[in-house]
């Protein structure tokens, strides 16, 4: 289920921002109920969007994830 994120710390906002939706984040001490709401309806809408997002998100991070082993493989040799 996609979601919109109230963080507390800079966790919330690091990880959203690592997954490309970063506009789904906010802080929760001082947020825009109505833009919550809009996008908490946008998403029941259609999610696609933000599921894409994370989609190349993950799949980007599994590339630099191999290159940083390779790397570090090499090192040891």
């Amino acid at each position: 289920m996609p979601s919109v994120h109230l963080s507390y710390e800079r966790k919330g906002f690091g990880a959203y921002s690592d997954l490309g939706i970063d506009r789904f984040v906010h802080n929760v001490f001082d947020f825009d109920p109505d833009l919550v709401l809009s996008q908490v309806a946008e998403l029941r809408a259609d999610p696609a969007p933000y599921w894409n997002a994370v989609g190349e998100a993950v799949a980007a991070l599994r590339r630099h994830r191999a290159d940083l082993v390779a790397v570090l493989r090499e090192q040891r040799r």
